[in-house]
């Protein structure tokens, strides 16, 4: 009982870190302020806004942007939904809840997943439960490729992380349909996940595209070892299938298409399992290596004490590349690149998730194939193993611990001499000097000092000048001096201005 309250200590330590990491991020938002494609796809429904003060007709302007959008750039209907409705068409100030959506969204959407699989199916207790779910969801977070296109520039940030994290709900509810529930709760699942699916085939391609994998191979276990439990995965199969038809049939694809060069669907497939591979090395950060390995005891110990036999590792691991390979592949095939920051914060995602699942069933897999195993699930050997809340055996190896001591302090000394050579390393850190030092304030003055022009309606032709302060997290793009720039027109347009033009 000692030693498992001296756990939940650790638990809550834990977890208020990860909490206290947040804050930075959530108090620079306040800071935070549209640019480029949030003016693009938002001026529309800002000026019926604006007209009317309707939220009918202004959620009726965001369908006709999508119905134009559709016709005449991309097919992704309900992702150009949501990025026409950003928070700034109704009230500047607004925009600071970017981030706060996308945060608790995603979030959420991890400790859904987390304690499905944990408790739900692997019946761990809420302890290593918010262990393991706060270590990954934190260095998902902090150590994401571009924390600005992450959570902050709401037209890049919800197209990608904010579908991925509804990727995540969909799957946590597929996994939940597989467990026994009530006619209501089974009725629930079924709608939701048929939603879900819906609108994430008709969000950004490399989300739809491997959400479309892992909810086949969820209909392929389903049928060959739960045939009774097929139902709401294939009924979701189809959804998201058909609104990723819907998507790729738009005619407004073909139009974007031309100023990118496309590359054939076989090359495409072949070069994602290549980009995989190598940027595998550029996502698993020696810190997050470090912070992954924290949680292998936790791992290893779940998956000896469950019934699963953890079979066929190996086929596993090549089903787990080739889906995480997937998310490589819509860019390749139509751009012939691996594509923006925005697509790789998502191919991090995913390979962190995929990586960790890679863990865990290689340590059922050893785990079941120990001489010790089969005897040491009821036998009490030594003074060092303790009964926990669920009444499985743990075994607390003095080794174990001291390298899980040597293993925090090498995260911490790692993240240090990253810090001093890029301050921006770390998510909220960066965010904290920002903070500290006025950059996010001054940048927040000067947009300030903007939008009293842009309101000026004496003003038609804008002169504005560059901002002096760009903080890491916050600024992503800017107007030029040429205005006739596709960054300068949608602002004009949103403030009904003949032109805007920066001037040195």
């Amino acid at each position: 009982m000692e030693k498992l309250l001296n756990r939940k200590i650790i638990c809550w330590i834990v977890l208020v870190i990860f909490l206290i990491s947040l804050i930075p991020m959530l108090v620079i938002s306040l800071y935070n302020h549209p640019c480029a494609d949030d003016y693009a796809f938002g001026s529309t429904p800002h000026k019926i806004w604006e007209e009317t003060g309707s939220i009918v007709q202004t959620t009726s302007a965001a369908f006709n942007v999508v119905r134009e959008t559709y016709q005449n750039w991309q097919g992704s209907f309900f992702a150009v939904f949501l990025m026409s409705l950003q928070p700034a068409i109704f009230n500047q100030s607004y925009y600071s809840i970017t981030a706060i959506i996308l945060i608790t969204l995603f979030v959420l959407s991890y400790l859904l997943l987390f304690k499905v699989v944990l408790i739900d199916f692997f019946k761990t207790d809420w302890v290593n439960c918010i262990l393991i779910f706060t270590v990954v969801t934190f260095l998902s977070i902090q150590f994401i490729y571009s924390p600005v296109q992450a959570f902050y520039w709401y037209n890049g940030a919800m197209y990608y992380t904010g579908f991925h994290s509804l990727s995540i709900l969909l799957i946590s509810l597929l996994l939940l349909s597989g467990k026994p529930q009530s006619s209501f709760f089974k009725s629930l699942i079924a709608v939701l996940s048929v939603l879900l699916s819906f609108m994430i085939g008709g969000g950004n391609f490399v989300t739809a595209l491997t959400t479309s994998v892992i909810v086949f191979c969820f209909v392929i276990y389903r049928i060959f070892f739960q045939k009774a439990k097929w139902l709401i995965p294939v009924l979701s199969l189809i959804s998201i299938s058909s609104g990723l038809l819907i998507s790729i049939l738009a005619p407004g694809n073909a139009i974007r298409q031309q100023y990118f060069h496309q590359m054939q669907a076989i090359p495409a497939i072949l070069m994602s399992f290549v980009y995989a591979f190598l940027f595998m090395f550029n996502f698993i950060k020696f810190p997050v290596y470090i912070g992954l390995a924290c949680v292998v005891p936790l791992i290893y110990q779940i998956a000896k004490s469950c019934n699963f036999s953890f079979r066929l590792p190996g086929l596993v691991s090549i089903v787990l590349y080739g889906v995480y390979a997937s998310s490589f592949t819509p860019n390749l095939y139509s751009m012939s690149s691996f594509g923006m920051e925005r697509v790789l914060n998502v191919n991090q995602y995913l390979f962190i998730l995929f990586f960790l699942l890679l863990i865990f069933y290689w340590c059922g897999w050893i785990s079941k194939k120990t001489p010790q195993a089969a005897k040491t699930k009821h036998k009490n050997k030594t003074n060092n193993r303790v009964l926990t809340e669920n009444g499985t055996k743990r075994t607390l190896n003095t080794t174990v611990v001291g390298v899980e001591i040597v293993l925090v302090f090498s995260l911490i000394i790692s993240c240090s001499i990253h810090m001093d050579v890029n301050p921006n390393y770390i998510t909220s850190i960066s965010a904290f000097k920002s903070l500290i030092t006025n950059e996010a304030y001054t940048y927040h003055q000067e947009n300030l000092d903007r939008f009293n022009i842009y309101n000026d309606s004496s003003i038609k032709e804008v002169k504005i000048k560059p901002f002096s302060k760009k903080p890491y997290v916050l600024y992503f793009d800017d107007c030029t001096n040429d205005i006739k720039d596709w960054r300068n027109k949608p602002v004009a347009a949103f403030y009904n201005k003949t032109s805007v033009q920066v001037i040195e």
